[in-house]
């Protein structure tokens, strides 16, 4: 058996690693050639009026109006540091997390208007 020439064994390694890397390319190639067939689940679109339909819901321009006219009570629905960046003016911020816990704090006669964006 004839051995290999002193020059040729440090090229074994990199020999060894072209192929490799060359076997990866392959099998990434084959993967992206035949994409893996998946099922698409179309949920059902669903409004806030179908999940609360006792809850009564009013048209941006109204509300616009009854801040003008300061009719309403704005409730701001997010959480403090959400409301501390930006919020209407006046708001009340009562995260929505916590709603139930304040109706107390607010009066029954107002016309209360939540938000949340």
């Amino acid at each position: 058996m004839k051995q290999s020439p002193k020059n040729i064994r440090p090229l074994i390694p990199i020999i060894a690693g072209l192929g490799f890397l060359l076997i990866a390319l392959a099998v990434i190639m084959l993967q992206t050639a035949s994409p893996q067939k998946t099922s698409i689940i179309t949920p059902q679109l669903l409004t806030d009026s179908d999940v609360y339909p006792e809850v009564y819901r009013i048209s941006a321009e109204d509300a616009k109006a009854a801040y003008d006219q300061k009719s309403a009570v704005f409730v701001d629905t997010r959480d403090a540091g959400s409301f501390k960046r930006v919020h209407i003016p006046g708001a009340i911020n009562i995260p929505s997390n916590k709603v139930e816990a304040n109706l107390g704090k607010l009066n029954k006669s107002d016309w209360i208007i939540t938000y949340c964006t």
